[in-house]
């Protein structure tokens, strides 16, 4: 859509069905994301394809940017149904420390290594 893309193109249709299709519906199990108290178990997007209860915050991430491009190329009520539920999923896995978990909200830093030594 970026890049000009036409919104209506049955190859971006399918993709975008293809997305709105992966994002997770089923909450997973609080040990599996540590949620800050009060946040959804579900509405986010799994790393792995039909992974239908284990979101991930990178991919998430992305799978929102691309879809809000689509919004505002051809705004559709379940584009942004599905953006405000990812967002309220991801939005409250950010860490104390401000950096972002792939699955598990606040789960501790790790020591630094030979690299930031």
């Amino acid at each position: 859509m970026r890049a000009g893309g036409d919104p209506d193109d049955p190859a971006y249709r399918r993709a975008i069905d293809w997305l709105l299709g992966q994002q997770c519906q089923t909450d997973a199990p609080r040990a599996w994301q540590n949620p800050a108290p009060g946040a959804p178990l579900s509405g986010g997007w799994p790393y792995v394809q039909a992974d239908v209860n284990n979101p991930d915050c990178d991919t998430t991430g992305t799978t929102l940017q691309a879809l809000a491009w689509v919004q505002l190329a051809k705004p559709e009520e379940r584009l942004t149904a599905a953006i405000e539920k990812g967002q309220a999923w991801l939005l409250p896995m950010q860490n104390a420390d401000g950096g972002w978990p792939a699955m598990m909200h606040d789960a501790g830093a790790k020591p630094a290594g030979p690299m930031f030594a």
